[in-house]
C-alpha cells in the first residue's frame, strides 16, 4: 500500500459531535468561536426540547477530554455500534486496559479511582469535567453506561441519516480526491498545509502511510488527537485538516497579540516546559493554561513530547514562528 487518505465517518461523527459538546457552553452562553464551524452542523439538532436531556449529557460527558480519547480509540478498531453493544462492566475493563489499571486493583474502585485522579491532576490540561466523568464512570459504571448508549443511538442515528448525507458524502469525496492529488503531485506542499502531522520530516513521508481525513469535526480535535497520542503511543492514524497560509496567519496574530500566549511562545522558544512548571512561569492557575496552550496549537508552531516522570513538555518550534513571520513580511511589504 502507497500513501492514502481516508475518511472514516464513525471517527468524524464522534470528534465533531465531542467538539461541539466542548464548545457549548451553558444555555444562555453563545458557542466558542474560536473553533471552526465544521461542528456546528449539531446545533439545530441538539437544541430541540425532546433532545434537552441527550444534549444536556453529551456536554458533560464529552468534555472530558479523557474519556473522549478512550473511545476514539475503541471506535478505531472497532465501531460505534459495538461500543452500544458492550455491557457497563466490559467497558470498565476495557477502559482500564487502556490505562494500564493493575488486575488486582480493579475490584477495588476506590484505588482505580485514585489512580485515574492522580494522571488527571498531573496532566497539563486536565479539567473538572474529567474528575466528574471518570468518578461517574469508576463508581456508577452501568447507570453512565446507559447514559452514554442514548447519546451514541440518538446521535450516530442522526450522523447517518441527517448530516453524513449523499451531498456531504459527494463533497467529501471531492476534497479527499483533491488532498490525494496534491500529496501524490507534491509530498512537501502538503505536508506544508495540513494542521496535525504527527509524523517524520515532510521529505521524508514513510512510504506506507495512512492519512484520516476528518471533514466536520474542528481544529479543536488537534488537543484530542495530542491527548491521544500522549495516551496510547502512535498507535492510532494520522488526521489531516487543511489549513490556508491566510487562516494560518490569523491565527498566529491573535495568539501574539494575547498578552499571556506572547509571554508563553518567547518562553517555549528557549526551553521547553512540562505543564506545572509553565504554570509557575506564567503565574497562571493550570485551569487557565489550557485554553491558552489551545490557541498557539492552533498556529502549529506549539510541539508537546513526552518526558520524564510521563510528563507533557511543550516546545516552540522556531523554524515555524520564522516562516510565519516571513510570510507575514510577505503579505503586508509585497502583496
Amino acid at each position: 500500500m502507497g500513501k492514502e487518505i481516508l475518511y472514516l465517518p464513525e471517527i468524524d461523527y464522534l470528534v465533531s459531535l465531542q467538539t461541539y459538546c466542548i464548545g457549548k457552553k451553558d444555555e444562555d452562553q453563545a458557542y466558542d468561536q474560536v473553533m471552526e464551524d465544521g461542528s456546528l452542523v449539531w446545533e439545530k439538532f441538539l437544541k430541540g426540547s425532546d433532545m434537552y436531556f441527550i444534549s444536556h449529557d453529551a456536554q458533560m460527558i464529552f468534555k472530558s477530554r479523557m474519556f473522549n480519547a478512550l473511545l476514539i480509540h475503541h471506535i478505531l478498531k472497532n465501531s460505534v455500534d459495538d461500543l452500544i453493544a458492550l455491557t457497563g462492566e466490559e467497558l470498565y475493563n476495557l477502559i482500564l486496559d487502556y490505562r494500564e489499571i493493575d488486575q488486582k486493583k480493579r475490584e477495588y474502585r476506590e484505588i482505580v479511582y485514585a489512580e485515574i485522579e492522580r494522571t488527571i491532576n498531573e496532566s497539563y490540561n486536565k479539567s473538572e469535567e474529567d474528575l466528574i466523568v471518570m468518578r461517574e464512570f469508576v463508581f456508577n459504571t452501568d447507570s453512565f453506561k446507559s447514559r452514554l448508549d442514548d447519546i451514541l443511538k440518538s446521535t450516530y442515528k442522526i450522523f447517518t441519516e441527517e448530516i453524513y448525507t449523499e451531498t456531504a458524502q459527494g463533497l467529501i469525496e471531492k476534497v479527499l480526491e483533491r488532498f490525494q492529488n496534491k500529496l501524490d503531485s507534491d509530498e512537501v506542499a502538503f505536508s506544508d498545509s495540513i494542521t496535525v502531522f504527527g509524523g517524520s520530516e515532510p521529505q521524508k513521508l514513510p512510504e506506507e502511510l495512512t492519512l484520516c481525513m476528518l471533514y466536520f469535526a474542528s481544529q479543536q480535535y488537534i488537543v484530542m488527537l495530542k491527548d491521544m497520542l500522549v495516551l496510547f503511543g502512535r498507535e492510532i492514524p494520522k488526521y489531516v485538516k487543511h489549513v490556508s497560509k491566510d487562516s494560518r496567519i490569523a491565527l498566529f496574530l491573535k495568539a501574539l497579540s494575547e498578552p499571556v500566549c506572547y509571554k508563553m511562545i518567547k518562553l517555549l522558544s528557549k526551553t521547553p516546559f512540562y505543564g506545572a512548571e509553565l504554570s509557575r512561569e506564567l503565574g497562571i492557575p493550570g485551569s487557565e493554561l489550557e485554553k491558552h496552550i489551545s490557541h498557539i496549537q492552533r498556529t502549529r508552531i506549539l510541539t508537546a513530547m513526552k518526558g520524564e516522570k510521563n510528563r507533557i513538555y511543550f516546545e516552540i518550534s522556531k523554524d515555524e514562528v520564522e516562516k510565519l513571520l516571513e510570510n507575514l513580511k510577505s503579505d503586508l511589504l509585497n502583496s
